[in-house]
């Protein structure tokens, strides 16, 4: 069965009706004798219908992704697509948190990358486990470029652990282009793999209009 989403916008009405129906008449209805018990389950039935109400809302101003949706797959377009808006929102706030102490979180930051990369085969050769500033890191890990890498990026795509990283990359990423005219392809790990992911859909979510990027420079 396709939906209308426009329909489904209307249907907020309905559950309105039906949230205001639970709240006046039962819950906050003082002249009929109901239970505690008839009361609250009344009132999570108004609660139920208002979140109803606000999902219609939200559902009918949802750009459609296929003109054969169903009723059930837009209802699960719409749950992943607030899931991913809630945890972005949540990623904000702890982005402004962060900015607020931009160069004792730069200081920790490193020295994870550090301690998870010291077993590595490239944390070895540069002693990783014996920097402990970033101007330890700065003496012991010279300006480099992507030659400096290539022969362990290889290693590790024919499947070698530990060179690079800790465990095998769960996503090689090929540049489309570089100045060179030769794509180029790095090693990602689960970690930034997951980073990248909630951080591009908190931009795309949020309207990213340079809000993060201003706190940060005001702090240098």
């Amino acid at each position: 069965m396709v939906v209308s989403l426009r329909k489904v916008f209307l249907s907020s009405f309905v559950f309105a009706f039906l949230a205001y129906y639970q709240f006046h008449y039962n819950v906050f209805n003082w002249q009929v004798e109901l239970g505690v018990l008839s009361r609250i389950w009344s009132a999570l039935w108004g609660v139920f219908f208002t979140l109803c109400a606000v999902g219609a809302v939200n559902m009918g101003r949802m750009s459609v992704v296929s003109e054969s949706h169903s009723i059930y797959t837009a209802i699960l377009q719409y749950i992943i697509m607030t899931g991913l808006w809630l945890l972005s929102l949540c990623k904000y706030h702890f982005w402004m948190r962060q900015c607020s102490k931009v160069h004792e979180i730069q200081e920790k930051t490193l020295h994870r990358i550090l301690t998870t990369r010291a077993a590595t085969e490239w944390g070895r050769k540069h002693e990783f486990s014996a920097i402990r500033t970033r101007a330890d890191y700065i003496k012991q890990q010279p300006l480099t470029t992507y030659s400096d890498y290539k022969d362990y990026i290889e290693r590790e795509m024919k499947g070698e652990e530990g060179v690079l990283l800790p465990e095998h990359p769960v996503y090689m990423h090929v540049t489309s282009s570089t100045s060179s005219g030769i794509s180029k392809a790095l090693p990602c790990s689960r970690e930034s793999m997951r980073e990248l992911f909630t951080e591009v859909r908190f931009m795309n979510s949020t309207g990213f209009n340079g809000t993060i990027l201003n706190k940060i420079k005001s702090c240098y």
